[in-house]
């Protein structure tokens, strides 16, 4: 049996995805630095450090990590594969075209030209660009 590649749509998709990785990492990593920079300047000699740190830590940590979780996009992929099954769903229902792969109204997107006999059938079989 053979093993189905990412399409071109997939490639585009997981690239972005890790972009918004990177960036949600980068930023959660600021606005910790930041936290802690803020904590120091308001520290100010009334309290000890490590009474301060121990009390407002747990609350920066969850900020951080609540905004790691909603800026990492995990279901940009499931989003695509729900988004195609719906449009092959609605071809088939609508002008009952039965696609078995999901990949192929993508391929069929970047289709500029067909070529036919004059009576409009495939002589082939095959749809080549």
């Amino acid at each position: 049996m053979e093993c189905s590649q990412n399409t071109q749509l997939e490639k585009k998709l997981l690239n972005l995805s890790q972009q918004f990785t990177n960036f949600s990492q980068l930023g959660t990593l600021v606005v910790f630095g930041i936290s802690l920079l803020v904590i120091f300047i308001h520290l100010g000699g009334q309290e000890s450090f490590f009474t301060v740190i121990v009390s407002k830590l747990p609350e920066i940590l969850n900020l951080v990590v609540v905004l790691y979780v909603t800026c990492v996009p995990e279901g940009l992929p499931l989003a695509l594969g729900v988004s195609l099954s719906f449009s092959v769903f609605k071809m088939y229902q609508k002008d009952k075209i039965l696609i078995r792969n999901l990949e192929s109204p993508e391929a069929m997107g970047k289709i500029q030209e067909i070529c036919c006999g004059k009576t409009g059938i495939l002589t082939k079989g095959e749809m080549k660009v």
